[in-house]
């Protein structure tokens, strides 16, 4: 599905296949041998229980409930539970690409929209993504940048 969707659109993001399953920031940064600050988490939250949002934040950072719940004029957020998480996205829990996920809007964090390239979920346990943020805004459904991390 994510290859399909690198191709079809023609990006410069890469697959990167991995020896071993890579299901956290830190293993992804110890795969790639970057620092965890190159990381993206790519996380399913759910905004007064029904709206999904995905957040794109740096491994080193936490999503801000506070921050996010004044961007959206919230009450409340949650993570989406994993079957959430596999039935919008489309993808399992640690694997989500921060592109290739239909009708869930995106919110790249600042701090990640600066960086030049960065890694993130690849579709599958065994698979990374190495993309630009410039990428992400152009092919993330309804992508935009904020102050979203603690």
């Amino acid at each position: 599905m994510l290859e399909d969707f690198i191709q079809a659109n023609k990006l410069s993001a890469k697959l990167i296949l991995c020896a071993r399953h890579v299901a956290t920031a830190q293993q992804a940064a110890d795969f790639m041998k970057v620092p965890l600050d190159c990381i993206a988490k790519t996380i399913l939250i759910m905004i007064d229980r029904k709206e999904p949002v995905l957040c794109i934040v740096s491994g080193s950072s936490k999503v801000s409930g506070e921050k996010l719940c004044k961007l959206f004029g919230a009450r409340e957020f949650r993570l989406a539970s994993p079957a959430e998480v596999e039935e919008i996205t489309g993808y399992a829990p640690g694997a989500v690409p921060p592109i290739s996920v239909y009708g869930v809007p995106a919110i790249l964090d600042c701090k990640l929209a600066e960086k030049k390239e960065i890694v993130a979920g690849g579709g599958s346990e065994q698979h990374l993504l190495k993309i630009s943020p410039k990428e992400i805004l152009e092919f993330a459904f309804d992508a935009k940048v904020e102050d979203i991390s603690d």
